[in-house]
């Protein structure tokens, strides 16, 4: 497993982007579209995969739910 490897930020509309390498994201199950949470902790910026929740429909109000597992 790859614990570290060095990344270029770069400028991304009004934000700054950091491209995750393959292996590690990889790693972590982290794909295409896949929701993280970033946060500061300790002063170092961490990348934690959020798990992805069902979510249900209501049809006759339409709103949507989603269920904590």
């Amino acid at each position: 497993m790859v614990q570290a490897k060095e990344t270029r930020v770069a400028q991304w509309g009004a934000s700054l982007g950091v491209r995750l390498p393959k292996e590690i994201a990889d790693s972590v199950g982290i794909k295409n579209k896949s929701m993280v949470r970033v946060e500061i902790k300790y002063g170092c910026i961490q990348v934690i995969p959020v798990k992805e929740q069902p979510c249900h429909m209501q049809i006759p109000t339409g709103k949507v739910s989603c269920t904590l597992s």
